[in-house]
C-alpha cells in the first residue's frame, strides 16, 4: 500500500509541475500573418497596406506579409508568388471562400478565416479572432509544400493538448481521491488497532482485580489460622478447668 501511495504522489507531483508549463506554451500566442497578394504599382494594394499599418494591433498581434501576385498592374505579368496565389485561391474556394480569386489585386488572406480579392477596411475583428484562436497560416503551409493544409489549419494542436490535459487532470483527480481514501483507511485501521489494544489492556486489568478480590493474601490466611488455634486452646483450657472442679467436689 505504501508503494502505491508513493507512485500516486509522484504522479501528482509531476502532473502539477508539467501542466503549468504546458498551459504557458499553449497561451504563448504568435503574431498572425496577414498576407497581401499584390501587383506592382496597384493603388488599392497600397491603400490596403496603409490601412493595416494604421491599426493599433499592428506589430503586436499581426504582421503584414507581402506577396507578388503580378509584377505590375498594367501588363499583369505573373509575379514570383503567382503559383502560390493560385494554390491559395483554389484551396479557399474549395472551402467556401468564393471571392478568393487571382484575377485582381489585392487578395488578402488571414489564417483560415478570410480570403478575398478586394480592398477592405474591416479586417481588424478578423485579425483579432485569428489571434485569439491561433494563426492557422494556410498560406505558409502551402508555401512550405504542405499536402493537407486545411486540416492542419483547423487544428493548431491546442485542442489536442487541451484534451490530453483534461485526461491527465481526471487521472490526477482519481489518484488524489485514492490516496486520500487510503490515508483515511490507514488512520481508521490504526484507530481500530489502538482501541483493540486498549480493550485488551482493560480486560487484563479486570482479570487482575478479580484475582486480587477472590484470592486472600497469605498474611490474612495465616492470621486467621492463628486466631482459630488460640480459640481452640482457650476452649480446651476452660473445659479442663471445669472438669477438675467437678472432680474435687
Amino acid at each position: 500500500m505504501e508503494k502505491i501511495k508513493k507512485i500516486l504522489l509522484s504522479f501528482l507531483a509531476a502532473f502539477f509541475i508539467v501542466v503549468p508549463f504546458g498551459n504557458a506554451e499553449v497561451n504563448a500566442k504568435e503574431k498572425v500573418k496577414v498576407y497581401v497578394f499584390e501587383a506592382g504599382g496597384c493603388p488599392y494594394c497600397e491603400a490596403e497596406i496603409t490601412y493595416l499599418e494604421g491599426l493599433s494591433s499592428y506589430g503586436e498581434k499581426f504582421e503584414i506579409v507581402r506577396k507578388q501576385l503580378y509584377i505590375d498592374h498594367e501588363k499583369w505579368e505573373p509575379g514570383k508568388d503567382y503559383n502560390l496565389g493560385e494554390e491559395v485561391a483554389k484551396l479557399f474556394k474549395e472551402n467556401g471562400f468564393t471571392n478568393a480569386v487571382t484575377t485582381g489585386t489585392p487578395m488578402v488572406v488571414i489564417s483560415n478565416l478570410y480570403a478575398e480579392t478586394t480592398y477592405s477596411t474591416e479586417l481588424e475583428s478578423i485579425i483579432n479572432e485569428a489571434y485569439d484562436k491561433g494563426d492557422a497560416d494556410v498560406v505558409g503551409c502551402l508555401e512550405n509544400g504542405g499536402s493537407n493544409c486545411w486540416k492542419e489549419a483547423d487544428s493548431d494542436g491546442s485542442e489536442v493538448f487541451a484534451a490530453v490535459i483534461s485526461i491527465l487532470a481526471l487521472i490526477g483527480l482519481v489518484a488524489l481521491v485514492v490516496v486520500t481514501r487510503t490515508q483515511v483507511s490507514d488512520e481508521e485501521e490504526d484507530d481500530i488497532l489502538l482501541n483493540e489494544s486498549k480493550e485488551d489492556e482493560k480486560s487484563d486489568d479486570e482479570v487482575v482485580v478479580k484475582k486480587l478480590e477472590t484470592k486472600p493474601s497469605k498474611k490474612v490466611s495465616k492470621i486467621d489460622s492463628e486466631v482459630k488455634s488460640e480459640v481452640k486452646k482457650t476452649t480446651r483450657k476452660s473445659t479442663s478447668k471445669s472438669t477438675n472442679k467437678s472432680r474435687k467436689k
